[in-house]
């Protein structure tokens, strides 16, 4: 074994050694196949190409490609990759540093499995990768997806590379808290007119290759934000909000808020080589001078806990943004609620 492998082997976190290297590529793997190695870091910072999101070209490099998913951060780790039957579309993307290629149809693609308990699988950003079939899938929009920042052509159908969360506002399938979605896939159609519906404008659009539609009863009625699967979220944005419940004005932990916390620490526990931002933030009721404090006590409250039950001090950071960064307007209570917040931000 040359020398230079070795102590990389010897000298990475004791769980990227439980599993045989991972190879280059997926090319020598039969489809149905599934796989657990390790990437080491050599192997995840290598150059070489990857095309897709999510579900990759089996000629993609794995490690890269596992960065990119983020099934691993840049210290390696161990993945499991599923190999799958070529889909007639890889859509690029950049996620944690690594920008994939655009690609077309590939004789044989792979996917990085989620753990076990990883909750529903979170919504895409569009739906272009599934252009021009007839799929159907189940997803999760969570709280406050439906007003992230996204074009969105057409008024049921949409385009295929439309914001899907944020159509599914504007069809009234999701308020802004957030839902399940059951989505449909369509031909394309000849033109997509524009509409304005529950607080969002879309865009008129010409003849476009594949559509979407929604299927099942509306549901416009905002409950408590929708929460995301926490290690999932981490994996493909590198952040997830965490909706966790205190006392009103108050730090003090409420007991509900511990199967999320429960939840959080397993993500970390999966991942040890993980390290999270902690930012508290508030709705703007009160002002600066008690959100300000606050915030970030709220943030440091979930910091405590977690080193509490076995998570190291140097993997967690706490600060506190108070008011300062709404991700909705703070003139209603379903609003209020997805402003009181705590993001966790993956560390690289």
């Amino acid at each position: 074994m040359p020398i230079l492998l070795l102590l990389v082997l010897l000298f990475a976190p004791w769980n990227a050694r439980a599993a045989e290297l991972c190879p280059r590529d997926a090319m020598g793997l039969r489809v149905g196949e599934s796989l657990t190695c390790t990437c080491i870091p050599a192997a995840v910072l290598d150059a070489g190409s990857v095309a897709g999101s999510d579900v990759y070209t089996g000629d993609s490099r794995i490690c890269r490609a596992a960065l990119h998913a983020g099934a691993v951060s840049r210290a390696g780790g161990i993945v499991t990759l599923r190999v799958l039957g070529g889909v007639t579309r890889h859509p690029g993307s950049s996620r944690h540093g690594v920008r994939t290629a655009d690609f077309g149809a590939w004789r044989q693609s792979f996917t990085f499995e989620e753990e076990a308990g990883s909750g529903p699988r979170l919504c895409p950003d569009t739906m272009a990768a599934y252009a021009g079939s007839a799929e159907r899938i189940t997803c999760l929009c969570p709280g406050e997806a439906a007003l992230r920042a996204a074009t969105v052509w057409g008024s049921n159908p949409y385009t295929a590379d439309s914001g899907l969360c944020r159509a599914a506002l504007h069809a009234g399938m999701i308020p802004i808290t957030g839902g399940e979605l059951k989505v449909v896939m369509g031909p394309g159609a000849a033109a997509y007119p524009a509409s304005l519906q529950n607080g969002v404008q879309t865009r008129e659009f010409g003849a476009f290759r594949g559509s979407f539609t929604f299927e099942g009863a509306p549901n416009a009625t905002p409950g408590a934000p929708v929460q995301a699967p926490v290690l999932q979220a981490l994996r493909r944005d590198g952040r997830v909000a965490l909706y966790i419940q205190f006392r009103t004005n108050s730090a003090d932990l409420d007991p509900p808020a511990l199967p999320l916390l429960q939840e959080l620490r397993e993500a970390l526990l999966s991942q040890p080589t993980l390290r999270l931002r902690l930012l508290g933030h508030t709705d703007n009721q009160g002002g600066p001078a008690i959100n300000n404090p606050l915030s970030f006590r709220r943030a440091q409250a979930v910091r405590s806990w977690l080193v509490r039950e076995g998570i190291a001090e140097a993997r967690l950071t706490a600060e506190g943004r108070g008011q300062n960064d709404p991700v909705a307007e703070n003139t209603s209570e379903a609003g209020r609620a997805l402003n009181r917040r705590v993001e966790a931000l993956r560390v690289d």
